[in-house]
């Protein structure tokens, strides 16, 4: 997946128009004004790899619809208009694809036919210069021209190149977050994404989130090609059964049944954007989430750890990244990661770390020390996918050996108090029991037998 980024009038659509032979801008008002308002997509052939672009609007007014399609891509197509040279949405796009990790990349110095050379050298110099400490630092910078040809044919060998080197990941746990659905004649829901961490085929039966909506996929189709399955990195359109087009709009994620969960207060690593030095606590921000976008809080922080309470559930996991935009500057300030989708208490969760780039195994591990207890679903859920190996399980719930022991200790403990005050009675009902353990009976009855 390539996505631009740059300024708006840089000459983004023009440039995947001239790479891919397909106008990316969809909508009338779009080709009338001749500015990109919404997310466009186009593919082609970059040597062997077929390749998705996904083209952003570069408008400040419009950069929600950005936020909406960036989120997904694996190689960053920067354009830098030469006769304007690096500009304030130059500056904030670059912040996104720092603040989401975005480190393959290449730079266009685009509309080069418009000015003298010298000129032309100039915006590459500065170019490679504000590059400098970001994640696409080091990056090349090509002088292209959409009109005349130049550049091209090295632009096309650059995106081959980086695009060879990306290996889409497979999870297992397939998502796409819709950022089109439309009513398609004879077919019905449709809707479109960037389908990310595993695979989905026709048949499948799939879960719309946070709704918990159940649908059916009835078609799949990748580049206007019907396919039976398709697997992840790609642009993907899905016809869905059972569900109207009312029911699902942009910002919903579709996913598998019981592999995603929902959280509205979660603790996050927080980063502020290159240009902000400091983050107020009090602002009134907007979190943005692959294709959703949701009013947050900032509940507390501690050093570079922050819990934020959403306005509505996300499905997430722990290493999702997002950007936090401040609603009343209309400017990103800051992004990180997702690092527990369901914390504990403030001052406890603050005092918690969990690494987001361990395998899922170990996180589900981690949350589970943290946690003392919980289902096994929900931590791999939470995990991507990750099973604890050292936990004790009882039917469908782990148990931290260490937190286990302690269940172990009070268990012994309540029932020598309740055969003390009740010589005469059998022993305590487990239901009793697992109640003042805070524990499902199953979870109650592994302690027991330990004992």
């Amino acid at each position: 997946l390539i996505g631009t980024a740059g300024h708006v009038d840089h000459g983004k659509s023009t440039l995947i128009q001239r790479l891919t032979g397909r106008d990316p801008d969809r909508w009338e008002e779009e080709k009338r004004r001749g500015l990109t308002i919404d997310l466009g997509f186009a593919w082609t052939t970059l040597g062997d790899i077929e390749a998705s672009f996904v083209d952003v609007p570069g408008h400040e007014r419009y950069l929600k619809n950005m936020l909406a399609g960036i989120e997904a891509i694996d190689v960053a197509l920067f354009v830098v208009a030469a006769d304007e040279g690096w500009m304030p949405q130059s500056e904030e796009h670059l912040a996104v694809l720092d603040l989401l990790g975005v480190d393959r990349g290449v730079v266009a110095v685009t509309k080069t036919d418009l000015v003298e050379e010298d000129l032309v050298e100039l915006v590459a110099v500065e170019t490679t210069e504000k590059l400098a400490g970001s994640s696409l630092d080091g990056a090349m910078v090509l002088p292209v021209s959409a009109t005349t040809g130049r550049g091209m044919d090295e632009l096309v060998n650059e995106l081959a190149d980086l695009a060879s080197g990306v290996s889409p990941r497979d999870l297992g746990r397939p998502r796409l977050w819709v950022d089109r659905s439309f009513s398609a004649a004879g077919a019905g829901t449709v809707v479109t994404g960037s389908l990310l961490d595993g695979e989905l085929a026709v048949d499948d039966p799939v879960i719309v989130y946070p709704q918990g909506l159940n649908a059916r996929i009835r078609g799949i189709q990748s580049h206007e090609q019907p396919v039976e399955r398709v697997g992840p990195g790609r642009r993907v359109a899905l016809n869905l059964a059972r569900l109207d087009r009312t029911e699902i709009s942009r910002g919903d994620m579709v996913g598998l049944p019981g592999q995603w969960e929902s959280s509205h207060r979660f603790l996050v690593s927080l980063q502020p954007a290159r240009y902000v030095e400091e983050l107020p606590s009090r602002g009134a921000y907007q979190l943005h989430m692959g294709s959703s976008a949701h009013g947050v809080t900032i509940v507390g922080s501690k050093g570079a750890r922050a819990l934020l309470q959403a306005e509505r559930p996300i499905p997430m996991a722990v290493g999702d990244r997002f950007i936090l935009r401040d609603t009343g500057r209309k400017l990103v300030v800051a992004g990180g990661r997702v690092l527990d989708p369901s914390p504990g208490a403030t001052r406890e969760a603050l005092a918690t770390s969990v690494d987001p780039d361990q395998p899922p195994d170990r996180i589900a591990a981690t949350l589970l020390r943290i946690r003392g207890s919980d289902t096994l679903q929900r931590l791999a859920a939470h995990s991507g996918g990750g099973r604890p190996g050292d936990a004790i399980r009882a039917g469908r719930v782990a148990i931290d050996p260490a937190r286990f022991d302690v269940l172990r200790t009070r268990a012994e403990k309540l029932v020598r108090q309740h055969h003390r005050r009740h010589p005469l009675r059998v022993g305590v009902p487990l239901a009793t029991l697992a109640s003042r353990l805070g524990l499902d009976q199953e979870a109650a009855e592994a302690v027991v037998e330990s004992s």
